[in-house]
């Protein structure tokens, strides 16, 4: 996941949706890494072949606001919809459903090649 490397969750919504959320858990230990993303009122999709697509950046956020990145490793997401009119509180009123293991691998952001410490060109002489 670099810059714009990210990737995309797509879902088809048949019926407009009061809520949806994503969460993301770590497969090995079923840890909790928060919300992945989180929004609200959803229309429905004008086609029957309409897609809405998520970006999800590798972050996720704590209730409070924290915002964490999840580390490079294996994930499940987590999707949870509210029915239209349903109620938050009854989970009978929520579509769920587990995503395939997901795998972050972040690669390391390119070494600078040529100049070694305390060389000229380092710290700025022109060579």
């Amino acid at each position: 996941m670099v810059g714009s490397d990210v990737p995309y969750m797509l879902m088809h919504f048949d019926h407009h949706a009061r809520a949806l959320r994503v969460t993301v858990k770590e497969t090995a230990t079923g840890k909790n890494w928060f919300t992945a993303i989180s929004d609200d009122y959803l229309p429905r999709n004008s086609t029957s072949t309409g897609f809405y697509a998520f970006a999800w950046d590798g972050t996720t956020s704590k209730k409070n606001g924290t915002v964490l990145t999840v580390p490079n490793g294996t994930y499940t997401l987590d999707v949870s919809v509210l029915k239209a009119l349903g109620d938050s509180t009854n989970e009978a009123h929520w579509e769920k459903w587990a995503s395939p293991t997901v795998t972050i691998q972040r690669t390391p952001p390119p070494s600078k090649v040529g100049c070694a410490a305390g060389t000229r060109a380092q710290a700025g002489v022109p060579v």
